[in-house]
């Protein structure tokens, strides 16, 4: 029987251990949830930039910036806990053996 975690027996007969398994979930997922969002963030920040040259820039109005900063901020937080939910209810999935 494969040790505390059951994994599928042919990944546990070819090697792979479950610490490998966790990790190699734990690095796509955080791809998968960071990439596009601190993409958009950057996409979304050129944009405040860009439309702050009609209002007299960031340098006449710095609170464009922090209430961009603030908002972006909260849902980076959203997200850290979302993915940090996600991967703990695959790590239960997988180590149900569901």
């Amino acid at each position: 029987m494969n040790p505390s975690f059951l994994l599928p027996n042919s990944l546990y007969n070819i090697g792979i251990t479950a610490t490998e398994v966790k990790r190699m979930i734990s690095r796509e997922m955080t791809i998968i949830f960071f990439i596009p969002t601190l993409a958009g963030m950057g996409l979304a920040f050129l944009y405040v930039i860009s439309m702050a040259n009609d209002v007299g820039g960031v340098i006449r109005n710095p609170e464009i910036l922090w209430q961009f900063f603030s908002v972006s901020g909260i849902y980076l937080i959203i997200q850290i806990g979302f993915y940090l939910y996600a991967r703990r209810k695959m790590f239960s999935h997988l180590s149900q053996g569901k």
